[in-house]
């Protein structure tokens, strides 16, 4: 779950896209529980406080539920969710992988990216915090 290349200790955000990337890679699947508090704590040299605010950040994304007294979970969440629109354009929406976030620059905080099928084979991604979304040929 490490990467060479992460600060040591990790701080809250660090953590928080170590589990984000384990969840999109498919590592914590989806109704899994996440690593306990403490084994977080232990593997990775931090506090209580940054794993919980590390959790908090995934919470705000969707991507964890965290309930009192039990484990916090992967959401359930369907990965694509198909709209089709009177069979000539078919949008698509999931939550971004990390590769979409950083290419698009999403925000971090549950924002789901549409993928607009036009025709076949053409794919545009649009990040969900821009809603419009212009005609072909409008200027």
């Amino acid at each position: 779950m490490v990467s060479p290349d992460q600060p040591w200790p990790p701080g809250h955000q660090e953590l928080a896209e170590i589990l984000r990337r384990d969840i999109h890679a498919g590592r914590l699947a989806p109704g899994a529980p996440i690593p306990s508090d403490r084994w977080l704590e232990e593997t990775y040299g931090i506090g209580r406080n940054t794993v919980r605010a590390a959790v908090t950040l995934l919470r705000a994304e969707g991507l964890v539920v965290r309930r009192h007294g039990q484990a916090t979970r992967v959401r359930q969440m369907p990965v694509k969710q198909p709209i089709d629109l009177a069979g000539v354009t078919r949008i698509e929406v999931r939550m971004p992988s990390p590769d979409d976030r950083d290419r698009l620059r999403v925000p971090d905080l549950g924002v789901p990216v549409f993928e607009v099928h036009r025709r076949p084979g053409v794919v545009e991604l649009l990040p969900g915090d821009r809603w419009f979304v212009p005609a072909p040929g409008a200027s």
